[in-house]
């Protein structure tokens, strides 16, 4: 049997066990709150704004055609529009909303896939397919792979485009430019972090130059003038939301930069001791891969793994550190393949071969424990200082606490939601086909809630700006809204839904302020939580005569 033959089995088996390994029980947990609002966002924003016939919307300033959408998308969400189109489009034909959960998984197989394609430019056969086999075993992957999230598909077209631009560089073909063009403006309008993979050309100077179909400046000018047109207002709008501290993430610290290598690879990984090897092992293995790719190989490739790699993550990190954070580890996931490059070529650079054999088997220790830590859902925590990981949790199971709810209901009482995470999980679960009209209803306090929350429910409840930040409002529907005073709030019961980030349980002030003062008269008569989602049921309190 030839060589090459047995290498295509190897990657044709690391395919099929990454496929197994990301479709293995993907229905376990319910959707968080990412998915929940992928999910909502698609099915409120995206058809509301694609079904409407007329082609300008007074209340908000933008038409509410096709093209209307991506303002919409720009004044609501931090995003680019197309990949809710994209499942827009996947729902109408696959009407089940896990089935969300396939579509990552479908462009996380693809992304082995050309993974191997775009290391067969770095590394030799062998090479290559340990890369692939890293990537396969990453619980980072696997992750968002099970997740109805758009982080595989901009992993994928990364990719594609990167692989794209090298066969570019090598053969210098009309098809192969108007391909990188392609599908690089396609990752970029699926996320901003892609606006990277344009730093490549600064690597082909010269050759552009010499091309008989395209010279640099004309490309360049072609380039920036498209996404001028296309993403500059979009870009605008969202910058300037960002820009007033309305965004949810808090500073990246340097911490967050020294762990991302190990994030890359071992994914969340749980246990204090798995971090601090995860830290040396990685981090060993990056200097090491960087310092023989500079002294060994073609310094084009070199380069072009910086800017693949060390350069936008260090970017993203200053900018986060001066600007607005935007340090998100799951959406740098675009970066980590390349990574795993380098750290091939981090094992590549021990000159015997008992060392190599000792750090391949430790890297592929932590990746079994990150793989057995992501399925138990467990994630490093450290006890009162909330999560470790920013804006990353342990899976949630509520759907058994809101069936309680909705086996329990009475048809004259109310539920209350007092946040987004929780509003969410209310609309998903017990939708108004299911409740009467005005059963559902939140309650929020503007100037208590968190700016990116205020900013949220100022794009859903459509028919106010929620200007007075003291006043009580109740949310009913998209459209609707009242005043809550205690002359409107007098159910005879009613169920309180609130929700918690941390394993802490600690509440927000807006859930604190609403639940003391539609509580005062009522006594609680059942408690239930999981997983930090919590509910009471109240009723009213029997006054002595």
């Amino acid at each position: 049997m030839s060589s090459r033959i047995i290498y295509s089995l190897i990657l044709f088996f690391l395919i099929l066990a990454g496929f197994l390994a990301r479709t293995y029980d993907i229905r376990r947990s319910e959707f968080w709150l990412d998915e929940l609002a992928t999910i909502q966002y698609t099915n409120h924003e995206v058809s509301m704004t694609l079904a409407r016939s007329h082609s300008f919307d007074p209340k908000f300033h933008f038409p509410t055609t096709v093209a209307g959408y991506f303002w919409r998308s720009a004044h609501f969400d931090y995003q680019p529009p197309l990949y809710y189109l994209m499942i827009y489009g996947f729902s109408s034909i696959f009407p089940d909303e896990m089935a969300l959960r396939y579509l990552s998984t479908f462009w996380g197989i693809l992304s082995l896939w050309i993974l191997y394609r775009v290391t067969r430019y770095f590394l030799e056969k062998p090479e290559s397919l340990m890369a692939v086999a890293i990537m396969t075993g990453s619980s980072f992957h696997i992750w968002y792979a099970q997740e109805a999230r758009g982080y595989t598909i901009f992993c994928f077209l990364f990719l594609l485009a990167v692989y794209c631009f090298l066969r570019m560089k090598k053969h210098s073909s009309r098809l192969w430019w108007f391909a990188f063009l392609v599908t690089a403006a396609t990752a970029v309008m699926f996320t901003y972090y892609a606006i990277f993979i344009f730093g490549l050309l600064l690597t082909r100077k010269k050759t552009l130059k010499q091309n008989s179909y395209f010279s640099f400046s004309w490309l360049i000018g072609l380039v920036l003038t498209g996404a001028a047109i296309l993403l500059g207002p979009i870009i605008s709008q969202q910058i300037g939301c960002l820009s007033h501290g309305r965004f949810w993430l808090p500073p990246p610290s340097t911490g967050d930069l020294i762990f991302f290598p190990v994030i890359c690879v071992g994914g969340y990984l749980s246990e204090r001791w798995q971090l601090l090897a995860g830290i040396v092992i990685f981090w060993l293995l990056l200097w090491r891969g960087l310092c023989f790719l500079h002294k060994n190989t073609d310094k084009n490739k070199f380069i072009t793994l910086c800017l693949l790699t060390i350069f936008p993550v260090l970017l993203i990190f200053l900018s986060s550190r001066t600007f607005n954070p935007i340090f998100i580890a799951r959406h740098l996931i675009i970066f980590s393949p390349f990574f795993y490059i380098i750290f091939v070529y981090g094992i590549l650079s021990f000159p015997m071969k008992w060392p190599r054999i000792l750090v391949t088997f430790i890297l592929f220790i932590l990746l079994f424990f990150g793989w057995i830590n992501f399925r138990q859902g467990s994630v490093f925590y450290k006890e009162g200082s909330g999560e470790f990981y920013p804006g990353i949790h342990e899976r949630k199971q509520y759907v058994a606490l809101i069936k309680h709810i909705k086996d329990n209901l009475q048809p004259d009482e109310k539920i209350v939601a007092t946040d987004m995470q929780a509003t969410i999980f209310l609309r998903r679960v017990l939708p108004s086909a299911i409740l009467d009209a005005g059963q559902r209803i939140v309650m929020l306090y503007p100037g208590l809630l968190e700016p990116f929350e205020l900013e949220s429910f100022r794009g859903w409840s459509m028919s106010t700006k929620l200007d007075n930040m003291t006043a009580l409002y109740g949310l009913l529907r998209f459209d609707q809204h009242i005043m809550i005073d205690k002359r409107t709030w007098h159910p005879a019961s009613f169920w309180l839904i609130g929700s918690s980030w941390d394993k802490d349980l600690t509440l927000g002030k807006n859930f604190l302020a609403v639940r003391d003062f539609i509580t005062k008269d009522y006594v609680a008569t059942e408690f239930l939580s999981r997983d930090g989602v919590l509910i009471w049921h109240y009723k009213r309190k029997i006054l002595p005569d």
